[in-house]
């Protein structure tokens, strides 16, 4: 059985800015280097079209 990996990094920088760059697609792909879509409506799918019932 292989070991599971285990990495830290840290950020000279605040909480709400770390945020920010996970959440916005376009601070995310600066930050990656790679294509990102991010829906700010929690645990659905980038590009799906939710029904929400008001």
């Amino acid at each position: 059985m292989s070991k599971p990996i285990h990495q830290e990094i840290s950020f000279n920088t605040n909480p709400k800015r770390i945020y920010e760059a996970l959440t916005n697609a376009k601070q995310f792909s600066e930050l990656t280097g790679a294509p990102a879509k991010i829906d700010s409506v929690s645990g659905v799918s980038a590009g799906a079209n939710p029904k929400i019932n008001a």
